[in-house]
């Protein structure tokens, strides 16, 4: 019989203030509506100026959101009293000619169109979408075309589908998530974790999309997004890999991208991380290690490579936890179980979230810590416990909506930017949206 050791890990508290550490909360929702986003008292852009696209059709839907966000509607007082003073000076609207019954890529045209032909000397600072409900799996639609067009010029776009807005009830229960999304487009931040100040790390997650070729086509898969992040979870910037031919050029793009994001984080934080923290999806390999590692020292001008942990995270494994004390036999989030030295078993989300949502069973990350990370003379066992307590904090800083999954946004973002490189079928217009330099610092791919 074996015999697993368990650990109930403290739950991570959020910070909504850059300067008072007392304007902290256990969850996102409350901390928000009592103290406001993180950066409420640091500069950012006080007056955006905002367009919207909709459907002729779509008239009445479009007023609902104009009124909810200018003015207010049911709870959500209006975006500048949610976000604390920024406030959209204005909002200009634009009806497409298409219809719900006409094909997905003749609607697709239109929002395409419309963006393209927004003047060139003035460029708003958000796009507005109102789009009808598509499949995921079909590129050619309103969601993916506005997504990457309004990108591809630089301005972060935020996509409504029509029939969350008709209906007063989901409506109302979206306003403070499309809030907090349009705020961390713009380039805010919300909140982050509340963290020691060592060591400081950079954290870089590699993502990956797979498209099939239609039911049985073949898999393709696309990989190798980065986006970096401080170790409170602060997103830092985006760098993304253009589809590529060969194992070669992947990882030349891997090392560049590495690159850059690290002279970025010691152009923010006017110092260089003690240690560079990856989180994959996937074993990296040893070509990605020696990709990874020439990044790191270009980077850093040192003849020695900065100390780097390469950590794999599986949210799709063969394991799941019980509690037997439990009414519905599921832990609550934050244990972890040890499967050996450098592996073991995180709960990132449980009976907690059941309680509100009856729905589902969270299953445990499978978190390990690769023997091949170079973390100089310490002790690995104990950094892996440091890490494992870093992948479940940073499960807790997803600005996708207050109720999202308890993902570490490492791997959920970088996966969100595979997605739409996958489905971005024109080479020019994804190189156009990874030198965009009004994107650069921006959650624009929420």
């Amino acid at each position: 019989m074996t015999i697993l050791f368990s650990q109930k890990l403290p739950e991570p508290k959020l910070r909504f203030d850059y300067a008072l550490k007392t304007q902290v909360s256990g969850t996102s929702f409350d901390g928000f509506k009592q103290f406001g986003p993180y950066d409420k008292n640091q500069p950012r852009k006080s007056f955006i100026r905002c367009v919207i696209l909709y459907p002729r059709t779509a008239s009445v839907e479009m007023r609902k959101i104009k009124t909810a966000l200018v003015s207010g509607m049911f709870f959500f007082k209006g975006f500048k009293a949610f976000s604390r003073g920024v406030t959209i000076s204005a909002l200009e609207e634009i009806p497409l000619n298409c219809t719900p019954d006409e094909p997905l890529d003749k609607q697709a045209n239109a929002y395409r169109k419309a963006i393209r032909d927004l003047p060139s000397d003035v460029t708003p600072d958000l796009i507005i979408a109102l789009i009808p409900h598509t499949p995921r799996y079909l590129l050619d639609t309103p969601y993916y075309t506005a997504k990457i067009e309004a990108s591809a010029r630089g301005i972060p776009c935020q996509l409504l589908t029509l029939e969350r807005l008709r209906t007063d009830e989901s409506l109302k229960w979206s306003l403070a998530n499309i809030g907090l999304q349009i705020y961390a487009k713009l380039g805010n931040v919300p909140w982050v974790v509340e963290t020691p100040d060592s060591p400081n790390d950079m954290i870089v997650g590699i993502g990956r999309r797979e498209v099939r070729a239609g039911r049985i086509g073949a898999l393709k898969r696309y990989m190798g997004f980065t986006t970096a992040y401080k170790n409170n979870g602060a997103f830092l910037t985006f760098q993304g890999l253009a589809p590529v031919g060969s194992e070669d050029d992947y990882c030349s793009q891997l090392s560049n991208a590495v690159e850059s994001a690290l002279r970025q984080f010691q152009l923010t934080s006017k110092k260089c991380p003690d240690r560079v923290v990856f989180h994959s999806f996937k074993k990296i390999g040893d070509q990605e290690i020696t990709a990874l590692e020439e990044g790191i020292s270009n980077a850093t001008d040192k003849a020695t490579v900065l100390p780097y942990a390469l950590v794999h995270i599986d949210e799709f494994g063969n394991f799941l936890l019980f509690d037997g004390d439990h009414k519905t036999y599921l832990p609550s989030s934050g244990y972890a179980v040890g499967l050996g030295a450098l592996q073991g078993l995180l709960m990132t989300e449980g009976n907690e979230r059941y309680e509100r949502r009856k729905m589902g069973f969270p299953t445990p990350l499978i978190v390990r810590l690769d023997q091949r990370s170079k973390l100089g003379e310490t002790n690995h066992a104990q950094v892996f416990s440091d890490l494992l307590y870093q992948v479940f904090s940073l499960s807790k800083v997803n600005w996708r909506g207050f109720n999202a999954a308890a993902i570490p946004v490492t791997l959920n973002y970088s996966r969100l930017i595979a997605d739409l490189v996958a489905s971005c079928r024109d080479t020019d217009l994804w190189a156009q949206i990874s030198e965009a330099p009004g994107l650069r610092n921006k959650a624009w791919f929420l």
